[in-house]
């Protein structure tokens, strides 16, 4: 999907929440260079060069994106992170992000980390790993299209690591519907490993399918945190 098209979808999903974009993106450090990102065609020459400094050693990160939509995608899903934050601090859970790109600025490839994004201190210490999607083909997301998620380079690892002692989960933003599904990550469940070569990314990946895959009201998202 194109990030015109993207952009349209996190506009509504946003909205959906009486939240904005700029509302949002004014929270951040670095909110001039953000704005220009989401609102802007196009960036001048101090901006690129700005950016290539700023992002430096992201080739592995990037696939086979330019910068600016790298970038774009990074601010995307903070985006809509962020969202999920509002509505789990909304509700009164004690919530933070978490990770290498918790303070919402821009860091260079060897600074990246494969930590969940959200931590809900409750009970027992609850991770979160946003992962979100957008119209596929004839389904609403590409999840529902092909049945399966994958978690690249050593995220499901990491993942697994902290489940040995908190509770983990994935939480799947369905963009167009403001809908969500929730997937516990533990050492019972199953996946598969993907070699590069049958990846689209041609990167190895793991593959976590969805069988049951069943979408809740993303507003109703606390609801599933207030008694783990």
């Amino acid at each position: 999907m194109k990030q015109e098209e993207k952009k349209y979808y996190i506009n509504n999903f946003v909205k959906n929440f009486d939240l904005s974009v700029e509302q949002i993106i004014n929270t951040y450090p670095q909110d001039t260079m953000f704005k220009k990102l989401f609102f802007k065609d196009s960036l001048d020459a101090d901006d690129m060069d700005d950016l290539k400094n700023t992002l430096l050693y992201t080739e592995h990160n990037k696939d086979s994106r330019d910068l600016i939509s790298y970038a774009r995608e990074v601010l995307f899903s903070w985006i809509i992170e962020d969202v999920l934050f509002y509505l789990l601090d909304r509700d009164n859970l004690e919530v933070c992000r978490f990770g290498s790109d918790s303070n919402r600025k821009f860091t260079n490839g060897m600074k990246i980390l494969s930590d969940p994004d959200l931590l809900i201190r409750n009970n027992q210490n609850v991770y979160l790993e946003v992962i979100s999607n957008y119209p596929y083909a004839e389904s609403d997301t590409y999840w529902e299209s092909v049945g399966y998620f994958d978690l690249r380079d050593h995220k499901l690892k990491n993942l697994l690591f902290k489940s040995q002692n908190s509770k983990v989960f994935i939480i799947g933003i369905n963009v167009k519907r403001c809908e969500f599904f929730i997937k516990e990550i533990n050492k019972q469940m199953e996946h598969e490993q993907i070699s590069a070569q049958y990846n689209e990314w041609g990167k190895k990946t793991n593959r976590i399918y969805l069988d049951d895959l069943q979408f809740y009201k993303l507003d109703k998202i606390s609801d599933h945190f207030v008694f783990i």
